[in-house]
């Protein structure tokens, strides 16, 4: 579905969110590099998030990204309808793996609107976050932001 600006700006100041919302379809890729930057800020040890032989030996094609790297997905993807927001704040996430993530791997991610919720003065806007691998499905992140 297309981004409606006119829905959008509806009424002068009030923000108007409709779901089913998607963005473009955007290729990450992250390098070891990154994946070894994220594990040291989060403090995992890990060899399989910093090693690659010991991440094939466990199996893996490379390093494993962390289960809730994906979440810096979002940084390279455009999301046009938070860009007016005001002060957001996540509430929920949680993360769905068909299979592990690992580096140095295209990834084709898009993000859709699910679902809108007004409580009191604020929106919920839960979200889905698609990352694909070979036009198959590897892994889906759900997030809920708060617009306060």
């Amino acid at each position: 579905m297309a981004w409606d600006w006119q829905r959008f700006w509806k009424g002068a100041s009030k923000l108007l969110f409709t779901e089913g919302l998607e963005t473009e379809t955007v290729a990450i890729q992250i390098t070891r590099e990154e994946v070894r930057q994220y594990c040291k800020v989060i403090g995992e040890k890990n060899l399989i998030f910093y090693n690659p032989e010991a991440a094939r030996k466990a199996g893996y094609a490379d390093v494993v990204l962390p289960a809730t790297y994906p979440v810096l997905f979002w940084k390279d993807i455009d999301v046009p309808w938070l860009e007016e927001a005001p002060s957001i704040i996540q509430s929920e996430q949680c993360f769905e793996y068909d299979e592990a993530l690992v580096a140095n791997e295209t990834y084709v991610c898009q993000i859709t609107l699910m679902k809108v919720r007004q409580k009191g003065k604020r929106q919920f806007l839960q979200h889905v976050l698609s990352i694909k691998r070979n036009g198959k499905l590897a892994a889906t992140s759900y997030s809920t932001l708060v617009l306060v």
